[in-house]
């Protein structure tokens, strides 16, 4: 059967994922939050596993059941804002902080950063580049990182160094070069059709299966491989020259102005999802107090008005 409109265009395949894309676009910046994060700067440093799993000394707080909350509370903290209160809290209450916790608190930091970045293993390549691997970063997301950080006076205003960049297979550029042609022939369909109902059920379960654009069962295969060329990141160089102590403090200082603009995006794109969800709701709701009510009717164009009287 011969296709029409924008699908006989680009194809229908291309055009579906195209507008599942875009309906994911319209969710914003947000990046797969990491459970955890394996961090090797060597030496142990940066890691909080194991014998370098964060702890507070007894004589700074004596109740081994408030210690014992206060350091789940530090492991669970879901950014640095989040720690920097809690610290605070701490220095209220018991005093200035051991000079022991100092750097295991950094290295916390360090995890808040890398998890919030959707950073599941950070490692050192032979040169000493840090290899931050984000399996669930996209092109898009840095696209939308990219405008934040132009919004907001540029990488020097937002303290975004140039040696972060980020990282993105061969394969992954490819797709998204042929999508961004075809969006020039999809041009504003799914804008559009904004706020449909029946187009976002109907494709509801497509975006799942898309989650990875297209790309679900190669990453499992790379991930299960340890293949960090085919999974995208960052690459940020000069990390691995930095004394041995100082690493996760200067990779520390490098994130924190990212993961900054990543939180601050996301609350925003949060918000704005909140309202539109809630507009619809209202809407939805005075749709079915009319027809409850029996008043206004809806003609076929989609506006109400006065049923006709029978003359």
């Amino acid at each position: 059967v011969e296709q029409s409109g924008m699908a006989g265009k680009v194809g229908f395949d291309l055009y579906m994922r195209m507008l599942r894309k875009a309906i994911k676009k319209l969710g914003g910046l947000r990046l797969p939050i990491a459970g955890n994060t394996d961090i090797d700067l060597g030496s142990g440093e940066g890691s909080i596993m194991g014998a370098n799993a964060f702890s507070i000394p007894a004589s700074y707080i004596s109740s081994e059941e408030e210690n014992s909350r206060m350091v789940g509370e530090a492991r669970l903290a879901e950014d640095s804002d989040e720690l920097v209160r809690l610290t605070s809290e701490w220095k209220e209450v018991y005093g200035p902080l051991p000079a022991e916790m100092k750097r295991p608190l950094k290295d916390l930091h360090l995890h808040a950063c890398t998890r919030l970045l959707g950073i599941d293993k950070v490692r050192l390549d032979k040169d000493g580049t840090a290899v931050l691997r984000a399996p669930g970063m996209r092109p898009r997301h840095w696209r939308m990182i990219e405008e934040e950080i132009k919004a907001k006076g540029g990488r020097s205003k937002t303290g975004v160094k140039k040696k972060v960049k980020v990282y993105f297979p061969e394969r992954m550029k490819e797709a998204e070069r042929r999508e961004e042609n075809a969006e020039a022939i999809i041009g504003g369909e799914v804008e559009k059709n904004e706020g449909d109902g029946p187009m976002e059920d109907e494709w509801e379960d497509g975006i799942e299966e898309d989650e990875q654009d297209g790309d679900s069962s190669g990453m499992r295969k790379f991930l299960a491989m340890g293949d960090d060329d085919e999974i995208p990141g960052l690459r940020i160089e000069g990390v691995g020259d930095l004394p041995v102590g100082e690493r996760a403090e200067g990779l520390l200082k490098l994130l924190l102005p990212l993961a900054k603009i990543v939180k601050e995006r996301t609350k925003e794109d949060d918000l704005r999802t909140m309202e539109q969800v809630e507009k619809r709701e209202r809407r939805e709701q005075w749709e079915n107090n009319i027809k409850q009510g029996g008043g206004l009717k809806k003609n076929r164009v989609g506006y109400y008005e006065q049923p006709k009287k029978d003359s």
